[in-house]
């Protein structure tokens, strides 16, 4: 058996997370290991709301630790629930993972090019919430269309959860992309394989781009290319069937707000 070693990192400005770094300190489990370098730890303990995970992901993604997310928000529809460590367990045998492929982007501005990789999805929007015109392509498809925000999710997303709109909860392990498009011409939505997507503006209105729920945010965008990739992260969880099933809850209540 595989003792884990975890990392904490905490959103001490949650009332919950400040809790449980006070039984750390009080180590209230002494079978539990807690170490102080990420790079000791096979599990990193993240205590936060979905947009502090999220920003985790993007900072260590690429040192290949299991990811373990503890909700200290409202809406949880990324994170476990957790009361107290007690209730963490002591080896890896003990956990569910899966394992989630992120999403290249590439990123031109007039100045530079920069690719990172998303975990949960990409947003793409005018300031003004103008309608802009952009040249789409993927696979043998091309389209001229025409939309003020664009959201690319896939099965970990999506943070654009609202009830009264933004964008949709799609099931884990799910292997298709979801790309919707708010305030659109010819058409709002499509499913399609992960691929190669390019898309380009091509109309004189500012571009701006999110990844990960503000993870990263790029100003006067001209060009975004969007490719699956073989880099992934490890995700735990402590009961997946029932964190599946307040996905769904959450799917039903937001269709039910909008009818």
């Amino acid at each position: 058996m595989t003792q884990i070693k975890y990392f904490p990192l905490l959103d001490l400005y949650r009332e919950k997370a400040k809790k449980l770094n006070n039984e750390i300190s009080n180590n209230i489990n002494s079978e539990l290991i807690f170490v102080n370098n990420i790079e000791d730890a096979n599990v990193i303990l993240v205590w936060g709301w979905d947009g502090f995970l999220l920003d985790s992901i993007a900072k260590y993604w690429f040192l290949w630790k299991i990811f373990f997310w503890i909700n200290c928000g409202t809406k949880w529809f990324l994170l476990n629930q957790l009361d107290t460590i007690s209730q963490l367990p002591t080896e890896l045998e003990q956990i569910e993972l899966i394992d989630e492929n992120l999403v290249k982007v590439e990123i031109l501005t007039d100045n530079w090019t920069e690719t990172k990789y998303s975990i949960n999805d990409i947003v793409i929007w005018n300031n003004l919430n103008w309608m802009i015109t952009f040249d789409v392509s993927w696979d043998k498809f091309n389209h001229i269309f025409s939309w003020s925000w664009m959201i690319l999710t896939w099965s970990i997303g999506c943070t654009w959860y609202w009830l009264s709109g933004g964008g949709p909860l799609l099931p884990l392990k799910w292997n298709l992309w979801w790309i919707m498009w708010i305030f659109t011409l010819p058409f709002n939505f499509d499913v399609l394989q992960p691929q190669h997507i390019k898309i380009v503006p091509i109309s004189r209105e500012q571009v701006n781009v999110w990844i990960d729920w503000k993870t990263w945010f790029v100003e006067n965008v001209r060009q975004i290319n969007i490719i699956p990739s073989d880099k992934l992260v490890n995700l735990w969880f402590i009961d997946f069937k029932k964190f599946q099933n307040t996905r769904l809850e959450f799917y039903a209540e937001k269709i039910g707000v909008r009818k």
